[in-house]
This record gives structure tokens, sequence and C-alpha cells, in this order.
């Protein structure tokens, strides 16, 4: 029951409907590499192209992978990175950092507010522990999926406000192009070497995509481990390529079977 007498609901996510920010300080960097970091980049764009000044508190070194983001370039005002003081007075925001976590008692004396977005599909222990102690205003989701499988862990804490926001693709990074081979049906995948980011069923998938031409693809990250996880053993475990004849709809049996992938980690 609340103050009023009246049954206390569960939250619910929401869309925003407030006035726009007019600034906001981005904790951790985007990159060109791994789904929260990029989700991060094109959100920038979105920012900006609403009026928002984006300001940037990253949460280590800038190497050079980040400076070739041009955040600068692109109108991002960088602040020195973990100089909490700095970001005095700015709505805070950090798309699934680890590191923004830990150092969440000291950004909140600072922050006017503080909100995360758990890219992934359940709740970090510290996540849950850093929003108990009241350091966490807003919860941020993509999508509703997003939040049925990671709220459930924080509906019943006190002062849990999730939003639901609309998942932005700055498509004009990524050109169509007309001219281009046709031979095969080529297609990638990028991820670290990491058991964890490969399902038991990632070759089904591949194998079962459907083409009217040869599939030729490239898989970052693949190592025997990964192949260990594998429901299918690969012929050709190391080599660069992964491929198969197939037809429009079904893959055809007869179609002799090439697996092959490229034995490198992505960051």
């Amino acid at each position: 029951m609340n103050s009023m007498g009246q049954p206390q609901h569960k939250a619910e996510p929401r869309r925003g409907d407030q006035p726009p920010i007019g600034e906001l300080c981005v904790i951790g960097h985007p990159s060109r590499l791994g789904g929260a970091d990029t989700e991060l980049d094109h959100q920038i764009h979105c920012w900006q192209a609403m009026g928002a000044i984006v300001h940037v508190c990253h949460t280590g070194p800038l190497d050079d992978n980040l400076r070739s983001m041009n955040l600068e370039q692109r109108g991002c005002v960088y602040h020195e990175p973990r100089d909490w003081a700095s970001v005095k007075g700015l709505h805070c925001i950090s798309f699934c950092n680890g590191e923004y976590l830990k150092n969440l008692p000291e950004i909140k004396r600072y922050a006017r507010s503080t909100s995360w977005v758990n890219c992934m599909t359940w709740s970090f222990d510290l996540e849950i522990e850093m929003h108990a102690k009241g350091l966490i205003d807003f919860h941020l989701y993509q999508i509703p999926h997003g939040y049925a499988r990671v709220g459930g862990s924080l509906r019943d804490l006190a002062n849990y406000r999730p939003l639901l926001f609309e998942p932005y693709f700055h498509a004009d990074e990524f050109p169509f192009r007309e001219s281009r081979p046709r031979d095969k049906f080529r297609f990638g995948r990028i991820s670290r070497s990491d058991p964890d980011k490969f399902g038991r069923r990632q070759l089904w998938i591949y194998e079962t995509m459907t083409a009217p031409v040869l599939k030729e693809g490239l898989i970052l990250g693949w190592d025997h481990r990964i192949e260990a996880n594998a429901r299918h053993r690969c012929q050709e475990p190391f080599l660069p390529f992964l491929g198969r004849p197939c037809g429009r709809r079904v893959l055809s049996s007869r179609s002799r079977r090439t697996i092959r992938s490229r034995h490198d980690s992505s960051p």
C-alpha cells in the first residue's frame, strides 16, 4: 500500500514524455566493436540530432581505437577520464559499463541524475546492489523483451524507474551498395573468443540460412573451445571461411559441406 492507502503496483516501463534534455554525459566510450559500444555510438548520433550536447567521460585511458571514433569532430565534449567532479550537474548515462557501476558512489555525488542501460538479458549483481543503495535513478531498456528478462530482479526494489526508448540505427554509415558480387551470399560475425558468446546451435543457424547461391561467411573469435561447445564439428576448423552450397529453401544434403573459420579474437 502507498501513503494514500492504495495498492502499490509494480513498476512498468514507460516511454519518456518529458522535455528533451539539453546536455548529458556518457560515462564510458563508444567503439566499433561490441553490442553496447556500437549501440552507444549510434545513440550519440540520435541525441545530437535532437539538439543535445553530449559529454564523454571515459572510465579508462583513451587509446587509438577510441580516438579514431572522432567524437570531438562530431561535436562531443571530452572530459578527462575518471574526472567525476567534472560531471557536476549533468545527467549521466552508461551502456553496460562495469566501471560505471563500480564508480557510482563517487559519480552520484556530482551527477544530476544517473541512468543505466543494461544491454544483456540478465541483471548484474553490482547493478542490483547499486540500485538498492539508491545510486541508479533510471533503468533504460530498448525493447520490452530486455525489460522482461532484466527487470525481474529489480521490480520489487524501491524507486525502480524503468524507461523504454527506441533503439536508433545510423543508416548513413551503412550505405546500400548495388554494385557488389552476386556469386555468393556473404555474411560475417564478430565477437571476442569467448564460449559464452557462441550458442550451441551457432553453426546450425548458418547452415539453415537459405540463399540461392553458395554461402560464405567470416567468423571471428572461433577456436577449439567454441568448437567443443558447438553441436556440429568443423572439418577444417581454423581456416578463413565458412561456406556451404544450398537451395532457396533448404540446404541440399548432397552438397559438399565445408566449414572454416578464422582463429582470431576481436577485442
